[in-house]
């Protein structure tokens, strides 16, 4: 017999009050902006000493949170248009039928972009 019951909750009551998140804990032993660890960071990416492994990973750290991931690169074309036929006939019919009408969908609105 499950312990629960399809559609009930495990913890009908939620988390109990005056319990702190991870998050919270980290903000109340280094701050609310990090400054200490920022510097810290610094350090080890400026010190010929350090390890380089351990510069490189500051650096990343450093730049990844001061200025975001650099964009990846999306590709939006159908991969429908890309499979072979034996592919095609190796899917279920319902499911070929959606993936063409996507794939012509995917075909219109890229034309109607550019």
């Amino acid at each position: 017999m499950p312990r629960f019951r399809p559609g009930q909750s495990g913890n009908p009551k939620g988390r109990p009050p005056g319990g702190t998140s991870l998050a919270e804990r980290i903000r109340a032993k280094c701050g609310d902006n990090g400054d200490a660890y920022v510097d810290i960071l610094h350090d080890i990416a400026i010190n010929e000493d350090e390890p380089t492994r351990f510069r490189i990973d500051a650096v990343k750290i450093l730049l990844d949170r001061g200025f975001g991931k650099p964009p990846q690169e999306i590709n939006i074309t159908s991969g429908v248009a890309s499979m072979s036929d034996d592919e095609l006939d190796a899917l279920p019919q319902a499911t070929r039928d959606k993936l063409l009408a996507l794939s012509e969908e995917a075909d219109r609105v890229l034309a109607e972009a550019v």
